[in-house]
């Protein structure tokens, strides 16, 4: 078996043992004018579940999913019956993503809860990986939304500036390249790869905070005070350079939760079609 399938086996067990973990990078800071952010990457962490590492004996089997359904889980806000329904239908995965995007905080709970069940009396390993991750933050909400965009869950830009310049913004992946035993723990050569990840390039704009603000606010005025239908749109530009200082339309969106609806109008048609009442309402 050595001399004539060894390689064969050699490589069955590399492909068993190594683990390859994305590192993802930051995306670059977009900034005004006078370099006051106006979107930012934060660093946080997605739970991973790895049904493949869960013990082969029944018993600590049962604790493990028991642990992480019943316990972990509802920590996370998540739905333990679907941890249990991959660890069912995914008994060979390593990549169940239990919750996503979780901050610094509910990270560490969630390496102290690991470590306390591994620690009690009749402690046992549990089959989670906390995998880090970056979130896009827009900490002036709405203010030059309709300008910055927004990303997807993947941090890919889909809107806007975010969409536009998402290769200058984006970085590159690094990786995290590992030996690990049947328990998801470290082999005793302690294997280890990093290949780091090159964050990305910042975009410095013509936009001034202040004047995007005011610009803002009274296109809300005019809208509320004109009952516009459709929207309104400002700019604001430096005569002498051509520096478009502010740039703005209304209605527009919260980037933070993009997909969530802010007209009214738009809600109720929603609202009425899902009551059967569409028809009456577009009549009138």
């Amino acid at each position: 078996m050595q001399l004539v399938d060894g390689e064969q086996y050699k490589q069955m067990a590399i492909d068993q043992q190594l683990r390859d973990t994305v590192i993802e990078p930051n995306r670059g800071t977009i900034f005004d004018k006078n370099m006051n952010p106006l979107a930012l990457s934060t660093t946080v962490w997605n739970v991973i579940f790895e049904p493949a590492n869960l013990s082969k004996d029944e018993e600590i089997y049962q604790k493990q999913l028991d642990k992480i359904a019943d316990e972990l889980a509802p920590m996370l806000g998540a739905d333990g019956d679907k941890v249990r329904e991959s660890a069912e239908k995914y008994p060979n995965s390593f990549y169940q993503v239990i919750q996503k995007k979780v901050d610094k905080a509910t990270m560490e709970q969630v390496e102290a809860f690991i470590q306390e069940t591994k620690d009690a009396k009749d402690g046992f390993t549990l089959p989670i990986v906390l995998e880090q991750d970056t979130k896009r933050f827009y900490p002036y909400e709405n203010l030059a939304s309709t300008v910055l965009g927004f990303v997807t869950t993947d941090n890919r830009g889909a809107y806007g500036l975010e969409s536009y310049y998402n290769k200058v913004l984006s970085g590159t992946e690094g990786r995290v390249v590992s030996a690990k035993n049947a328990l998801n723990e470290d082999m005793p050569f302690q294997y280890q790869k990093l290949y780091e990840s090159e964050d990305g390039h910042s975009l410095v704009l013509t936009i001034d905070q202040t004047i995007q603000y005011f610009l803002e606010k009274h296109l809300e005025i005019a809208v509320s005070e004109h009952e516009v239908k459709e929207r309104a749109v400002g700019i604001v530009m430096n005569v002498n350079t051509g520096e478009i200082l502010a740039m703005s339309s209304k209605p527009d969106f919260d980037p933070n939760n993009p997909r969530e609806l802010t007209d009214p109008t738009a809600q109720e048609r929603i609202d009425a079609a899902a009551e059967g009442r569409l028809e009456v309402l577009s009549d009138g």
